[in-house]
């Protein structure tokens, strides 16, 4: 190599160097010599572009250059790798990637191993042997391990899903973001923290329609089935049916203590229907009842209220989300007032829950029904002398039957929803 190549060569490693260092003091901290003037930095390492690692992520630091992501590798414990994101400048520093898992194909990123770079970009960490969780700091000439991140893997959530862009990440006092699988409730918030001790705290589960435990009165419990997914969860079901593997042509016995299959279809009772007139807020967390929420929400009418005052309170007009009559309709001696008043005080976007004995209104369709039969007398001596004890004295009583009921809701304005032959039907305003 003659003279001149030579100074051309020496001029060029120059300029290296000189840039090379001019980059370490922007990465560096200003009291570590040792990063700011590495020796041997004169290539960069092996880069993989249009790929990342989403799996095992340890750390991810925004708003860094990319040496800055690899001298923070160099210096946290277990950390093999990087995804570096030019146009977001974010870095993902990462532990050894799962035999069962591969880079995936991501543009704009890309993937380095810090084994193919120079280990003097950690400066006096270089050799640094903090445990798994930390990473070397120097501090006031002082070499230190503090904590960085959660060293043990976040915890499974049952039907859950993350849904962090990127991966889940265990950077100390940093939250990744989950929802719920379909058909599940979340309950909380969606997050778990690995927290300044660099524990993992989960702050929501996920919950599903199911089975659960309530107590509707001190010393007793109930199992109902809960739906917590429709407006916002938390109903309790009294009716459910799918497809007609339950028979429902049951007698008054069955109806009034019920019948079910948990999880399936079911009627739940008029007995403990009855119970939960008075217990229309659940906290399904604690399965407890929050008597303070329904001490200033819950207004129970009593049936005698009903039918001996001419009107409910003038000040209930619309207030109410949900309106249950259990054994109500067919009693009543002035239904058409009656319905009118409960229209009145029902929410537009209301609904009204209706219980009524399964009797068909074409008598001779009951020919058979021993439930019927025993209904009628109950009628005979209890729902007609209700019906009748004051003008205009309807007289309905259980023989009025399913078909009527839902002629009369009709002709009142009313949308019945779902079937509307049932014991237990549903309505709110057209």
């Amino acid at each position: 190599m003659n003279l001149s190549n030579r100074a051309i060569t020496v001029f060029v490693y120059v300029i290296l160097a000189k840039h090379c260092e001019s980059l370490m003091k922007d990465v560096c901290d200003r009291d570590d010599l040792e990063c700011q003037h590495p020796n041997k930095i004169d290539k960069t390492g092996h880069l993989e572009t249009g790929k990342s690692q989403q799996d095992n992520i340890l750390r991810r630091i925004t708003r860094v250059s990319m040496l800055e992501c690899i001298k923070e590798c160099f210096v946290t414990s277990q950390c093999m790798a990087v995804n570096y994101r030019k146009n977001w400048k974010l870095c993902d520093l990462l532990a050894e990637l799962p035999p069962d898992k591969n880079l995936r194909n991501e543009l704009g990123s890309i993937y380095t191993k810090v084994s193919t770079w120079n280990k003097a970009l950690a400066g006096a960490c270089a050799d640094h042997q903090c445990q798994d969780g930390n990473k070397c700091e120097k501090k006031g000439g002082e070499i230190m391990c503090t904590p960085a991140y959660c060293s043990d893997p976040a915890p499974e959530i049952p039907n859950a899903t993350c849904i962090e862009e990127f991966g889940l990440y265990r950077s100390r006092g940093v939250g990744n973001q989950f929802k719920c699988n379909k058909g599940f409730k979340v309950i909380g918030n969606p997050f778990v923290v690995c927290n300044e001790d660099v524990e993992w705290k989960i702050l929501f589960c996920c919950i599903e329609n199911s089975v659960y435990t309530i107590y509707p009165t001190t010393g007793s419990s109930l199992d109902v089935y809960c739906d917590m997914v429709t407006e916002s969860g938390g109903w309790t079901v009294i009716q459910r049916r799918i497809n007609g593997t339950v028979d429902f042509y049951r007698n008054w016995a069955a109806y009034e203590y019920g019948f079910r299959i948990k999880k399936h279809e079911f009627w739940l009772g008029y007995d403990y229907s009855n119970q939960l007139d008075t217990l229309l807020w659940l906290d399904h967390n604690k399965k407890s009842c929050d008597s303070k929420w329904i001490n200033e929400n819950l207004f129970p009418v009593g049936f005698k209220e009903i039918v001996e005052n001419d009107h409910l309170d003038e000040t209930w007009t619309k207030k109410f989300d949900w309106i249950t009559l259990v054994d109500t309709l067919h009693d009543l001696p002035n239904p058409n007032f009656s319905i009118s008043d409960i229209k009145r005080v029902l929410k537009d976007d209301g609904i009204v829950s209706a219980v009524d004995p399964c009797v068909h209104s074409d008598h001779k369709k009951n020919q058979g029904n021993q439930s019927a039969a025993t209904l009628y007398v109950l009628s005979t001596f209890m729902c007609l002398p209700s019906s009748m004890s004051r003008e205009p004295a309807a007289a309905n009583g259980i023989g009025w039957g399913m078909q009527n009921r839902a002629e009369f809701i009709k002709s009142h304005g009313l949308k019945i929803l779902g079937d509307e032959h049932n014991g237990l039907i549903q309505f709110r305003k057209a």
